[in-house]
């Protein structure tokens, strides 16, 4: 499972702004108001079981709260830096949930024990300004690790990984590490709902919020209905859900919503599912290539366009390359500060 959250733009109204905000900065506000959703997505089939709406400044963690009884036992889940919290890790022990997070950069860790696949344990202790606070310190193992290709990231810094799952012969860092690129397939599903399934319409229609609310969720049900049907065919033919394609299954779906218009229901409609759920996987889309991340510095109040004109695109990844082949575990000394730079690393 994956956890994240988006914002979207709704009609400029009086009832909207009052109930959701917008933002602002020395320039002015915004152009819309913009309310705040967290999801609760299956990274498979990218399903989203639990949806929270709140407002502009509302933070991603009070949404993983409100979606904490959509979570059970066994499930496994990833999220990014900004709904860390050690309450919350709390909260998904307790429910029998583990997870694998990205660190924020601003939380120090004692190192306690170093394991075999270059990961180690540390104790979060309780902080007394939280937000959310902790009943007791909760134990973490942590991986840290460094990219050397420049397409996927930074060569030289050191990325940090924290999971609740404390042992390494049935998780080993490698394996988490290459999990843990799961957690965009919760990008796709929110670039399926923005801009293929509405259309690249940039502000929804309704100018109230609970219209907006209602929106929102529709289009959530409908999202979930397209992919729970892209599951069901992919599992037929044994496909992974990734090689069928969202687009080309709005479609269909189309098409066949149209053909059926006005037409009763009879006995032939188990063969019409059946059919629909071929042309689902008429055209795969070609095995996932890693993707590159282009490193760029967004200059958006800038008075002229950057000219990267003669900047040659990166050279794309071969179809048999890995990530695990690119990252390097980083092991310190037992008992160094995780925020101490001058502390010696050594690759693995």
């Amino acid at each position: 499972m994956a956890l994240d959250g988006s914002l979207f733009n709704v009609p400029d109204t009086e009832a909207n702004a009052a109930a959701f905000g917008r933002s602002c900065n020395q320039y002015g506000k915004g152009a819309y108001p913009q309310a705040r959703a967290v999801m609760l997505t299956e990274c498979g089939s990218h399903a989203t079981v639990g949806l929270h709406l709140g407002d502009y400044d509302e933070a991603e963690i009070h949404g993983a709260y409100a979606l904490l009884p959509k979570l059970s036992r066994g499930m496994f889940l990833l999220y990014d830096a900004n709904v860390f919290g050690g309450a919350y890790l709390e909260a998904l022990n307790a429910k029998g949930v583990r997870a694998l997070f990205a660190l924020p950069s601003t939380v120090g860790l004692q190192r306690m024990r170093n394991l075999p696949d270059g990961s180690y344990l540390a104790r979060l202790t309780p902080q007394r300004r939280a937000v959310y606070p902790m009943q007791q310190p909760v134990w973490l193992r942590v991986i840290e690790y460094q990219i050397t290709d420049e397409r996927l990231g930074e060569p030289g810094r050191v990325y940090r990984l924290g999971t609740t799952w404390l042992n390494p012969g049935t998780a080993p860092a490698k394996e988490l590490l290459v999990l843990y690129h799961e957690r965009w397939e919760i990008e796709l599903v929110v670039d399926e709902i923005k801009t293929h399934l509405r259309v690249q319409q940039k502000v929804l229609r309704s100018h109230t919020p609970e219209g907006v609310r209602q929106e929102l969720y529709a289009l959530f049900v409908v999202h979930f209905a397209i992919r729970a049907l892209m599951a069901r065919s992919a599992l037929q033919a044994e496909l992974d859900p990734d090689r069928l394609s969202f687009s080309e299954a709005v479609f269909q779906l189309c098409e066949a919503v149209a053909d059926e218009r006005g037409e009763p229901e009879s006995a032939g409609q188990p063969c019409r599912t059946q059919r629909l759920l071929q042309r689902l996987r008429r055209h795969l889309l070609p095995e996932r290539r890693l993707r590159i991340n282009r490193r760029e510095l967004k200059q958006v109040y800038h008075k002229y366009k950057p000219k990267k004109r003669d900047v040659p695109p990166p050279k794309p990844f071969e179809p048999g390359e890995r990530f695990e082949e690119f990252v390097v575990i980083m092991v310190r000394p037992e008992g160094s500060k995780l925020l101490a730079e001058a502390t010696p690393l050594v690759p693995i």
